[in-house]
């Protein structure tokens, strides 16, 4: 009577691997006989080639190391550089919208108080009750609007906190 056993085992190899037994058969009586595989792997993350894939590149086809080093290098700079220029075109489009804000802020303002002591000068008590009005209502909305931005921030800000 015969007796094939098959055996699957895992285990660990000196060098750090992993050990597998592929097949473990044997009649009873016999040695069995074992089939060990190892297999190793080795990763590298980076934007460059890991310094053996590089030294083999170099024995290859001398000079490509120093090629692809230089070539990566002007890529880090032009990639700087274009941040810092978006950077500040960022800031100028803030600052020339803040400037925007301020002179239609002070145009408010400016109209409200001529609105005010035009009606003041040129009207009768009705009128004038009126022109402050209108007056205080054109100052009041162009402050508030102002008060309001500082309060609540820029709407890009508002919706991407959200």
């Amino acid at each position: 009577m015969e007796n094939n056993t098959r055996d699957e085992y895992v285990g660990d190899v000196a060098a750090g691997g992993d050990a597998e037994v592929v097949e473990s058969s044997g009649l009873v009586g016999e040695q069995p006989q074992t089939i060990l595989a190892a297999q190793y792997e080795q990763y590298y993350v980076g934007p460059l080639p890991s310094p053996e894939v590089l030294a083999g590149y170099e024995q290859i086809l001398p000079g490509v190391a120093e090629r692809l080093v230089s070539t990566f290098e002007e890529s880090v700079k032009h990639e700087r550089a274009m941040d810092k220029e978006n950077l500040n075109a960022a800031i100028r489009y803030a600052n020339r919208g803040q400037n925007r804000g301020f002179v239609v802020t002070l145009l408010g303002l400016i109209i409200g108080a001529a609105t005010v002591a035009l009606g003041f000068i040129y009207t009768s008590d009705g009128a004038m009750v009126s022109a402050i009005i209108a007056g205080s209502a054109v100052s009041g909305l162009s402050v508030s609007r102002l008060v309001s931005k500082f309060i609540d921030g820029p709407r890009e800000r508002r919706n991407t906190n959200k």
